[in-house]
């Protein structure tokens, strides 16, 4: 048997509480398929079923009754803890902003937001992480995410903000020398750059073109740059095929869109862990961003 997994019996405790997956992924704030697997371990893990199941409702087996009572206590004994530390959360609540987000892009469309938030909440400062490693939000000092492609996690609550339209550009010159390419097949005959190189794109799929049209292959890019701005200026100056989003703050005339009916949507999310939800600062960005997003 494997050790209490605080997370999963949160989980449980709220779909005891509403009798549904889909009211206790409204209030947790997760989706209603990750629910039913973390109560599936958790009945794996014990050996004996919590609920009886049917289509329209759950209820608690009588196993499933006596183990309510004894996760209650667990999770009064965590709410008086989190009302205690949200005190000194509130205590603690200083007019630094920290936020971790992506080195391109995203960081890019950030700065631009925080000039416009700054005119109403002129009392904050910011401090900007940026990083296109793997993020646990849940175990980040940050006060809050604004990254694509965030972990699912009961301790984090996400909202989506808006989402990139990725591209493939490439220069007039570059075109002239090279040729443009008619489909995703002829790809192979042309030089890419790309933003990861043999590791996992923990922030969306931005090197899409180095595997359309090649039945799984990996094309080998003859540029590899972890940077938008610095993807941005290698195709300017005619050195490759870029990914880029559509919404890119900066143009140039020299860019042209190839195989434009291809591409790939990246959403973009803010994230932030659940006991920071009450710090002011946290709750004054959100909303500005959710009002900015629509």
């Amino acid at each position: 048997m494997e050790k209490v997994d605080i997370n999963k019996l949160r989980t449980f405790y709220y779909v005891a509480l509403e009798g549904s997956y889909q009211k206790a992924s409204v209030h947790l704030g997760i989706k209603s398929s990750y629910i039913s697997k973390q109560i599936t371990a958790l009945e794996e893990n014990y050996k004996f079923k919590l609920f009886k199941r049917s289509h329209r409702s759950l209820v608690l087996t009588e196993v499933g009754q006596e183990f309510l009572k004894s996760v209650q206590v667990i999770m009064q004994q965590i709410e008086k803890m989190d009302e205690s530390f949200s005190n000194i959360d509130r205590e603690d609540d200083d007019d630094v902003i920290r936020i971790v987000t992506t080195t391109g892009v995203t960081n890019l469309w950030l700065i631009r937001k925080l000039k416009e938030f700054i005119q109403f909440y002129p009392k904050y400062t910011f401090r900007i992480i940026t990083s296109n490693e793997k993020i646990d939000v849940s175990d980040h000092f940050a006060d809050i995410a604004i990254l694509p492609m965030i972990d699912q996690n009961p301790n984090v609550i996400q909202r989506k903000l808006f989402t990139f339209h990725t591209k493939l550009f490439a220069s007039k010159e570059y075109l002239e020398k090279f040729g443009i390419p008619k489909t995703p097949e002829d790809l192979d005959n042309h030089r890419l750059i790309s933003f990861y190189h043999n590791e996992a794109g923990h922030r969306g799929n931005v090197d899409w073109h180095l595997k359309i049209g090649t039945k799984n292959k990996i094309r080998v890019p003859y540029l590899v740059i972890n940077s938008a701005i610095g993807l941005f200026e290698a195709a300017v100056q005619g050195m490759g095929m870029i990914v880029i989003s559509e919404e890119f703050p900066y143009n140039s005339p020299t860019l042209v869109k190839v195989l434009p009916d291809e591409g790939v949507e990246i959403p973009v999310y803010f994230a932030t862990h659940l006991q920071k939800m009450s710090l002011s600062k946290v709750s004054a960005l959100e909303k500005f961003f959710i009002e900015e997003s629509k």
